[in-house]
């Protein structure tokens, strides 16, 4: 067409009018491959480690073509080093919708060091190469009941991006041996991220929140948002307490707003409205208790794992909690003050309470090797437990002479409690049957018959109330506490059972006490002289 001197282009795009159940539509041409690739997974994380280990890659491949079908023939490119197996597999689809799912097995050599590692599938139809995964977006017409497809929609577009999953192999250390139970929450993708570690979880049902032996399993882990999510965990929230009180350890991911208001946790803390978190996913992070095992077993944490984080550090922080919870880490957004909240450590009864606000729920499946670390020494916090208190009885006269099965036995009877300072751990001639632990603080032994007498401070390390819990006497002093007091506390009832399973402990112990009596009534005398 001509204007003038001018010659004028008019172009219209081709478009498919045709009727369908919603009425009448337009749609574009569109130009799309023959086949397109779906893989299960985008990406899967591995622990380094000697031996070869193997994965299952599976995909779906669908046919895009109206009417002949299509055939090809597809294949993994993979790292040099690395095995497939098969090497490829010969696809024949029908018109399009036609799918067929392929597997593939393959092989990391051993030894493979920590690192991100491309796994692309092609497939080569008609002499040439596609590896795109094909993704429609559909625009339904206005006042449909449903959800459009391909059929009802009156708008769509194809998303493309490239058809490989990510293979992360991360330097991690799991403690071994240990049975987890997992609570999931709100969108969890936790245990996908997890499930190439071999780490022993058992996913909590409903059902199973009412009834199931928590007891069984070294560390339970709750998801974000669950007690929120799930009802049936609020109800049974008690549960989960006393099972922390009894010896287990509880790790509880972000909560929201409503987990403030149920006796959820073991002491009182609120949250500041709006709550507190940090979205610089970049903020630096401050390790405040550098000796605790949380930063140190098996994995140490360093700065550098706070490195490759996405979207945020944290969020929903405790704002104000009890001082039995011990803050871990501390972060904050530019301009704003620290924020110690988003990850919390308590003791309670002979177990462990964690609240973890740090958002692993993001960077698992993001694959941040970091957060895989910590999360490992978060699980790995019951056994730290126990080596924590078998270190420290070392060092404590009457059981020193105990091997490390002995050891193990009398920590896991120990359960912990706080002081405030003043406070009193017994009075003269009170009837009690407990023994203590000092790990923090300083305890006032004083004689109440000769006018509230200090005849002794003990420190940490210092094991008092044995001599009237193994001789069934009054006590013979008071204790007050000197400062704020943390103390690891043994029934004498269950260290008496201990000393009927270990006979050759019992004696020990006898002999122990029969050496500081000597001691303490020369003591006494030459106080007299």
């Amino acid at each position: 067409m001509t204007l003038g001197r001018y010659r004028l282009h008019l172009r219209q795009p081709a478009l498919l009018r045709e009727g369908f159940a919603g009425g009448f539509r337009e749609l574009p041409m569109a130009v799309i491959p023959p086949l397109s690739l779906h893989p299960e997974s985008r990406r899967l994380m591995l622990q380094t480690g000697e031996a070869a280990q193997q994965l299952t890659l599976k995909l779906v491949v669908r046919s895009n073509t109206e009417n002949t079908g299509a055939t090809g023939v597809l294949r993994v490119e993979h790292p040099a080093g690395w095995q497939v197996e098969p090497p490829q597999i010969d696809l024949a689809l029908g018109p399009v919708g036609d799918a067929q799912t392929a597997k593939f097995e393959v092989t990391i050599p051993p030894d493979a060091p920590p690192g991100q590692y491309p796994l692309r599938y092609i497939v080569n139809s008609d002499g040439r190469d596609y590896d795109v995964v094909l993704e429609p977006v559909y625009l339904g017409a206005p006042g449909l009941p449903y959800l459009p497809d391909g059929a009802t929609c009156i708008k769509e577009a194809f998303i493309t991006k490239p058809a490989e999953v990510t293979v992360q192999v991360i330097d991690i250390t799991f403690m071994p041996d240990l049975k987890y139970a997992y609570v999931e929450g709100a969108g969890d993708k936790m245990m996908t991220a997890l499930s190439h570690f071999g780490l022993n979880f058992h996913r909590v049902s409903d059902d199973e929140l009412d009834f199931i032996d928590l007891s069984q399993f070294d560390a339970v882990v709750i998801g974000p948002n669950a007690y929120l999510v799930r009802d049936n965990l609020r109800k049974n929230g008690a549960r989960f307490l006393t099972y922390v009180e009894q010896g287990g350890t509880l790790i509880v991911q972000y909560q929201a707003y409503g987990y403030q208001d149920g006796d959820f946790a073991p002491y009182p803390f609120r949250y500041h409205q709006p709550h507190d978190r940090v979205t610089y996913e970049d903020a630096p992070v401050t390790l405040l208790a550098p000796d605790h095992p949380l930063v140190n077993l098996p994995n140490k944490i360093t700065a550098d794992d706070f490195d490759d984080w996405v979207i945020e550090r944290g969020l929903y922080f405790f704002g104000e909690w009890d001082p039995r919870y011990e803050p871990m880490l501390a972060a904050n957004d530019p301009g704003e003050e620290a924020k110690r909240g988003g990850m919390l450590v308590a003791g309670y009864g002979r177990g462990t309470y964690v609240y973890a606000a740090y958002s692993f729920f993001r960077q698992l499946p993001a694959g941040v090797p970091g957060a895989f670390r910590l999360l490992a020494n978060l699980l790995s916090l019951p056994a730290a437990r126990i080596l924590k208190r078998t270190t420290l009885l070392k060092d404590v006269s009457i059981f020193a002479f105990m091997d490390e099965t002995q050891l193990r036995a009398v920590a896991q009877i120990m359960s912990e409690r706080w002081l405030a300072t003043e406070s009193w751990l017994g009075h003269e001639g009170d009837v009690e049957d407990e023994m203590y632990v000092i790990t923090q603080g300083a305890v006032e032994i004083i004689r109440e018959s000769s006018a509230d007498q200090v005849i002794h401070v003990a420190q940490p390390g210092e094991v008092i109330g044995e001599m009237e819990v193994l001789g069934h006497i009054p006590r013979a002093a008071a204790m007050r506490a000197k400062g704020n007091v943390h103390l690891l506390v043994i029934s004498g009832g269950d260290f008496r059972a201990l000393m009927q399973i270990y006979p050759d402990m019992s004696a020990r112990v006898i002999q122990m006490l029969v050496d500081k009596m000597v001691v303490t009534g020369r003591e006494n005398r030459e106080e007299v002289i």
